[in-house]
């Protein structure tokens, strides 16, 4: 018995460090992709980077002179958050951002930050080893705290990490169960009725964004998580979840505080972008569902 909780906790622990290995990697990856440092070398067989090289177009990631949204390193992040607008790619956006100062260019491309000193042994193996990370970098001015934190949030965009089910069928199966006839009007009402609640929280979502109401926003996105959630609408569930803490001033982990209201609004922005293209997939999947399933 013993043994076996010994094992289980084991397994655990190594997935849980290897699960973490996996977001560092991720965290270098956005930082790269953005223009502001990319990885320069890891301890033998260790995913997690301890040294960085400043890229060429970092110079000016940490200009306050210029509102955060605004600013081309942020900007080339928040673009890898997947949405229906469109955003500009991140390549083009760090061109654009290390036009001028070659000189300057050079020397930046050349430097070398190593953040060892501040990884211990307890860092590496602690839950948020990211987070360890960015708090390095931030120290040694590669980047402000504002862009720390882009950075956490966005690198879980990253491909490595599977996407979520659309819609978990032992949770929707319990509700077809309640059916007491062939024409399963009983979740067939349940999930139409989902639909116009969920269009009509959308409507409001968008109105609270208008107002600047991130109260409002945490709120409304707690409502839609919940009544996604009683379906087993997976997907939905997680991107509303999002917005409820973003709007509480949370990470979409709810690991990290938002550092200011506008990145927060911001992010809710293109949030709500990805809630209705999958509320869109959702009320397609489901509609073809039940005409399959009566017919």
């Amino acid at each position: 018995m013993n043994s076996n909780t010994s094992y289980d906790r084991n397994t655990e622990n190594r997935t849980s460090k290897r699960n973490e290995q996996i977001r560092a990697a991720s965290l270098a990856r956005t930082l790269q992709s953005s223009g502001i440092a990319e990885k320069a070398r890891s301890p033998s067989g260790s995913a997690v980077p301890h040294v960085y090289q400043r890229c060429a177009s970092s110079g000016h990631a940490n200009d306050s002179s210029i509102p955060i949204t605004s600013n081309p390193a942020y900007l080339a992040m928040a673009s890898r958050m997947s949405s229906s607008k469109g955003s500009p790619s991140s390549t083009s956006l760090v061109s654009e951002y290390s036009e001028g100062g070659s000189e300057r260019q050079d020397k930046n491309k050349s430097e070398q930050i190593d953040i060892s000193n501040y990884l211990s042994e307890k860092n590496l193996n602690r839950k948020n080893l990211p987070i360890a990370s960015l708090e390095a970098l931030v120290k040694e001015g590669v980047l402000s705290d504002e862009l720390s934190f882009v950075a956490y949030d966005i690198s879980f965009d990253d491909d490595v990490f599977q996407k979520p089910q659309m819609i978990d069928h032992t949770t929707f199966d319990q509700l077809l169960e309640m059916d007491d006839d062939d024409q399963h009007e009983f979740s067939k009402s349940i999930v139409f009725n989902y639909f116009e609640q969920a269009e009509t929280t959308i409507k409001e979502l968008h109105g609270a964004l208008k107002q600047k109401d991130l109260k409002k926003l945490s709120s409304l996105g707690h409502f839609l998580k919940g009544s996604s959630a009683a379906l087993g609408l997976t997907e939905m569930k997680n991107v509303c979840e999002r917005i409820q803490n973003y709007g509480a001033l949370r990470s979409r982990d709810g690991a990290l505080t938002v550092p200011s209201e506008e990145i927060a609004l911001d992010f809710i922005d293109r949030t709500l972008s990805i809630v209705e293209d999958v509320y869109s997939d959702v009320r397609s999947y489901l509609e073809k569902f039940y005409q399959d399933l009566i017919h």
